[in-house]
C-alpha cells in the first residue's frame, strides 16, 4: 500500500470519527445529561450527591412521660450543613429505642412524638405509642427500630441545622421512659445528611 493511500485512509477515518462524535454530542448526549440533572426535568426524587455527612451517637438519651411541655433536642443529635443555591437536603435519622414502663394502670397510654427537623424549613415526625390492657404493669421493656427521612425542596445557599426532637404527650401515675442507646454497644442512633444537586 502506498503512502498516499495510507494518508487518505487515515484522513477518512478522522473525518468519519469527527462526524460520529458530532452526531453523538448533538443528538444523543443532551437527553442523557438532562435525565441526570433534576433541575432540568422538574424531578425532586433524584439528584447528584454533592456532600454527605454521617454521625453516630453512642451516649444514652432518655425522656420520661412527664416531660410534656415542649419539644426537646434528643441530646447531641444535631448537625450543621452548608449548601449551594438550589441544592436540596436529604436527612435520615435511625436508631433502636426502648420503652420502659413502671406502675402503669390498665387503659393508660404512653405517647411520644419524635421529629426530624431542618430549622426554618420543615420537619417529618412520627408517633411512638404504647397502650396497655393489663392491670398495674410494674416493669416492661420493649425495643423497636426507628427510621425517619426528609428531603427538602431546592433551598437558598446557606447553613442549615438538622436536628432530632422529642416530647411526651401523656403523663401517667408511674414513671416511664423512651430511650435511645439503652445498651450503647448494641444500639446506636445515627444522623445522615446529604446535599443533593
Amino acid at each position: 500500500m502506498s503512502t498516499g493511500k495510507n494518508i487518505a485512509l487515515i484522513g477518512s477515518n478522522v473525518i468519519l470519527s469527527v462526524l460520529v462524535m458530532s452526531v453523538v454530542s448533538i443528538f444523543i448526549l443532551p437527553p442523557i445529561i438532562a435525565d441526570l440533572n433534576p433541575s432540568s426535568n422538574g424531578s425532586n426524587d433524584t439528584g447528584i450527591v454533592l456532600q454527605s455527612k454521617y454521625e453516630m451517637y453512642d451516649a444514652r438519651a432518655s425522656i420520661n412521660d412527664s416531660e410534656t411541655t415542649s419539644y426537646q433536642l434528643v441530646p447531641d443529635t444535631t448537625m450543621l450543613i452548608s449548601v449551594q443555591n438550589q441544592s436540596r437536603i436529604s436527612a435520615v435519622f435511625s436508631g433502636y429505642y426502648y420503652i420502659s414502663i413502671s406502675s402503669m394502670d390498665a387503659g393508660h397510654i404512653l405517647h411520644y412524638n419524635l421529629s426530624l427537623d431542618i430549622k426554618g424549613i420543615g420537619n417529618r415526625f412520627t408517633h411512638v405509642r404504647y397502650h396497655t390492657t393489663d392491670h398495674n404493669i410494674l416493669t416492661e421493656t420493649t425495643g423497636f427500630n426507628m427510621y425517619l427521612d426528609y428531603v427538602t425542596d431546592p433551598l437558598p445557599a446557606g447553613t442549615y441545622n438538622v436536628s432530632v426532637f422529642w416530647m411526651s404527650l401523656n403523663d401517667h401515675d408511674g414513671t416511664s421512659y423512651f430511650t435511645f442507646n439503652w445498651d450503647p454497644e448494641d444500639a446506636l442512633r445515627a444522623l445522615w445528611v446529604q446535599e443533593l444537586a
